[in-house]
């Protein structure tokens, strides 16, 4: 279920790369009932074209950002290609190593923390969306309240009128 959660993935990594203060992250997460891996990228390395390694993993992107939708890769695989890909994108080699090392965080633990935690999101969706529901339910009621007591209301002026005139 990767595939509708793709911009809450992409911020999730850009959250990394700035808490771990990285130059460029690289989330991998992992969709096993499908067997596709999703890649995500951010960077803030002029040396580093995300979007150009994005579209040689047959996603797309622009130098700061990108994606890109693996079949049949492992998050082993995926990061191996990224690792390659860094070092063909790279201007100079003394930059490669660099950020190779020490720049470059490969964001595993999230994709394995948001497939736990999007159930949960979705649970709690559906417990908002029937909180909505019984408040309109709610609102509904308290609306027929109103106007059975207007019209109770209506009733004892009516007799109360009707018992001046009789008396």
């Amino acid at each position: 279920e990767i595939q509708g959660r793709i911009q809450n993935l992409a911020m999730v990594v850009q959250m990394y790369r700035e808490i771990i203060n990285v130059d460029a992250a690289f989330g991998i997460f992992e969709d096993k009932k499908s067997g596709k891996c999703m890649v995500i990228g951010r960077s803030n390395a002029d040396a580093l074209n995300v979007g150009e390694i994005m579209r040689d993993l047959g996603g797309g992107g622009h130098p700061g950002a990108g994606s890109a939708m693996l079949r049949s890769a492992t998050p082993e695989e995926a990061e191996q290609k990224i690792r390659e890909l860094i070092q063909g994108n790279q201007q100079a080699s003394a930059q490669i190593g660099e950020l190779a090392r020490s720049s470059v965080g490969i964001v595993h633990e999230a994709g394995r923390l948001m497939s736990e935690v999007i159930p949960s999101i979705v649970k709690t969706a559906d417990l908002v969306q029937g909180i909505s529901v019984a408040s309109e339910q709610q609102a509904d009621g308290i609306e027929q309240i109103n106007s059975g007591m207007n019209q109770l209301n209506q009733v004892s002026i009516n007799t109360a009128s009707a018992s001046e005139e009789l008396a």
